[in-house]
Order: structure tokens, then sequence, then C-alpha cells
């Protein structure tokens, strides 16, 4: 059995979405399957004039991200789900773009796997 999976493996890491002038609409959505835990890595989010995104991490933590790629070191812990909005300031229909990689670890196993370790030594 695999205990950790990169994102690839979990779910839909490249996503995209179309948004109207002056709109903000969400563009991307992840989920962290139960009883695991993610840790993202770098976002790449299509870059366009006048327009900006928000990363927002299980409804908690947000970054407005106005460059791509970003990279994070150390990763972003992810207990539930990411998400992407974006606001389109220009005068016409644009289309966003976001991929995501990172990896999720199955918690339960790990844990208990780290407690074997420290019991054998």
């Amino acid at each position: 059995m695999i205990y950790k999976k990169s994102f690839d493996d979990v779910g839909d890491t490249y996503q995209y979405y179309s948004i109207l002038s002056g709109q903000e609409g969400r563009v991307f959505y992840f989920e962290i399957p139960e009883n695991w835990v993610g840790f993202l890595e770098k976002i790449y989010i299509s870059q366009i004039a006048l327009c900006y995104s928000t990363l927002i991490i299980d409804k908690g933590f947000n970054k407005i991200i106005y460059t791509s790629p970003v990279e994070f070191k150390p990763p972003v812990f992810v207990k539930e789900n990411i998400e992407v909005r974006s606001n389109n300031g220009t005068a016409t229909p644009q289309l966003f773009e976001v991929y995501i990689k990172g990896f999720a670890c199955n918690l339960p196993y790990e844990i208990k796997k780290r407690r074997e370790e420290i019991s054998v030594g």
C-alpha cells in the first residue's frame, strides 16, 4: 500500500475557468482525501495584466498572487482543500489556469509508523 502520493495521483491538479470582465470566480478547487494531509510545494497561475488571484488553504490561509510560479519552502500544510479565486480586471473575458505540485500523506499510517520506530529504538 502507498502511504505517500503525488497530488497528481490524488486529484485534478490542472484546472481552468473563464471569467467575465470585471468579475471574480473560483478557478481551482482541490480536496485532500479524508485521513490524509497535503503539502503544497508549488503553484502556477496564469498571469494576466490587471488581474490577480487569491490562494485559499483550508478556508483560512489567504495569499494574493500577482506573479507565478510561487514555490513554498517549506511546503504549505493542507488539511482539507486548496482553492484559487481570480479577479478579472480587464475589459474582456479571460481564461485563468492553475496547476499545483505537492504530495499527500496518510496521516494515521505515518503516526503509527513513527510510534513503532520510537518504541523499537
